[in-house]
């Protein structure tokens, strides 16, 4: 069923996320970008599941079970989910993401 594959999916992303932040050695960040192709705005993303696999620090005042989860990931490292409406706000996405990996390098 359609519902069962969305939430398996969902599980093994979120899984597979967890595994790469908890790595202690590399410390990786992961940045996400929630693009909303559908113009009819049945189909847009999980928001939520998106700032979850960053670990966006955003996801503390989240709804739901949002402050949950940050809590939970309170030792994973932290990167940052960046929201697209549309593809014409995709390279302000891309720009901030980028703002965000140079001043880590800077540091």
């Amino acid at each position: 069923l359609p519902r069962e594959i969305t939430k398996a999916s969902a599980n093994a992303v979120d899984n597979q996320a967890t595994v790469i932040r908890s790595n202690t050695t590399l410390k990786p960040l992961i940045y996400t970008i929630g693009l909303n192709t559908d113009p009819t705005g049945g189909d847009v993303p999980d928001e939520q599941l998106l700032m979850k696999i960053a670990n966006d620090p955003a996801l503390a005042a989240a709804s739901g079970a949002g402050p949950t989860f940050f809590a939970q990931q309170q030792s994973q490292t932290r990167g940052i989910y960046v929201n697209a409406p549309d593809a014409t706000q995709l390279r302000f996405a891309f720009d901030t993401i980028a703002t965000h990996i140079v001043v880590r390098l800077s540091r």
